[in-house]
């Protein structure tokens, strides 16, 4: 697992998620989508799909909560023998602009 900080909205990683969230044609070219909250994304792990990159606000989403979700994303990630989860921690005010809905925990997340 890779951890890193990111704070500007112009890091290539935050523009490839908001390219993401906007176009479908990228979508299927990287074959990932983008899911929001953790809800959804505890589904889509339930469901076997791979996490690529979570971005998480570590001032929305609690420790325990975090934890919890990146033992369960690394779970799957061992079932498929891909070690590559990246972890990137970003501040609220960033985490507002690529949110696209109200009230997800904290937690958004390129999946495979």
């Amino acid at each position: 697992m890779k951890r890193e900080t990111v704070t500007s909205a112009q890091n290539p990683k935050i523009r490839t998620l908001l390219a993401l969230q906007e176009k479908s044609r990228l979508r299927r070219e990287q074959g990932l989508f983008v899911v929001e909250g953790r809800r959804e994304l505890g589904h889509c792990l339930d469901a076997g799909f791979i996490p690529d990159t979570l971005f998480v606000c570590r001032e929305i989403i609690s420790d325990t909560d975090l934890d919890d979700i990146i033992g369960k994303a690394e779970d799957v990630m061992h079932k498929v023998q891909d070690p590559d989860l990246q972890v990137i921690e970003i501040p609220a005010a960033l985490y507002d602009k690529v949110a696209y809905r109200g009230g997800t925990e904290g937690i958004i997340a390129e999946m495979k």
